[in-house]
């Protein structure tokens, strides 16, 4: 992960395995979010290389990543 000064247009973007959030709009309300939506990326990139943006295959990731976090905190 990394941290940039400003983003043109973006909390955050991801490629690959690298996520760069806008630290000047990170915060604490957004942040989850964005993060969560960028690990997103970073996980479809690994498991479909020739997804793009936000079909299908980063939809379906995005609930499982949301759905596994959720499990997590109601063990916590």
């Amino acid at each position: 992960m990394i941290w940039a000064r400003s983003l043109p247009d973006a909390y955050g973007y991801a490629w690959r395995d690298t996520i760069v959030l806008d630290e000047s709009r990170y915060t604490e309300a957004e942040g989850e979010d964005t993060l969560r939506h960028e690990i997103a990326h970073v996980l479809t990139f690994e498991a479909h290389p020739d997804a793009t943006g936000h079909g299908p295959e980063f939809r379906a990731m995005r609930k499982r990543l949301d759905a596994a976090i959720e499990a997590w905190e109601e063990e916590a």
